[in-house]
């Protein structure tokens, strides 16, 4: 087993035993925290990025805060310099929170641009420098005729799809 299904069995572990508990012991929500090493985010090319355990930290207090919130909203608030103090911390937590996300989504898109690029780069490279040795004879008679081969076979596979298609 992956250490990735370790990790969600022992998630759904969690939950199931919380589940099960009386609702008075089960009260809040930041009696449930998950040890996580790291983030793992899953982007639209579905690479994933490691994040490390710090920003999931700050989730952690951002959860203790939302029920800082919602005793706000429920209850009589007993401070309210407190509780105000404790709604700023959560919207700027959450605020940061996104903005790094969003940060990390544009670096990756940026880096998969640059990858390629630079693998286009080094086609255009590679087959300038085939014609090159074409154009000088330095390459063996019977290279270029395997690409001789070569192009008549696709030639051959390309007139056979047309032909599939009518």
């Amino acid at each position: 087993m992956s250490n990735y299904e370790l990790k969600v069995q022992n998630i759904r572990e969690q939950v199931s035993v919380l589940q099960h508990q009386p609702e008075p012991e089960r009260s809040s929500i930041a009696q449930f925290k998950i040890d996580v090493p790291e983030k793992r985010l899953a982007h639209k090319d579905r690479t994933f990025v490691d994040v490390p355990s710090a920003s999931t930290s700050t989730l952690r207090s951002a959860i203790k805060t939302a029920e800082v919130g919602n005793r706000f909203v429920e209850e009589q608030p007993r401070n309210i310099e407190e509780e105000l103090h404790q709604a700023k911390k959560l919207i700027s937590t959450l605020r940061s929170k996104i903005a790094s996300e969003l940060k990390m989504t544009e670096k990756l898109r940026k880096a998969k641009g640059e990858a390629l690029e630079e693998s286009k780069k080094n086609l255009r490279k590679l087959m300038k420098n085939e014609k090159l040795k074409i154009e000088l004879g330095l390459l063996r008679r019977d290279y270029l005729r395997c690409q001789d081969y070569i192009r008549e076979f696709e030639a051959m596979v390309d007139r056979n799809q047309e032909d599939c298609r009518f």
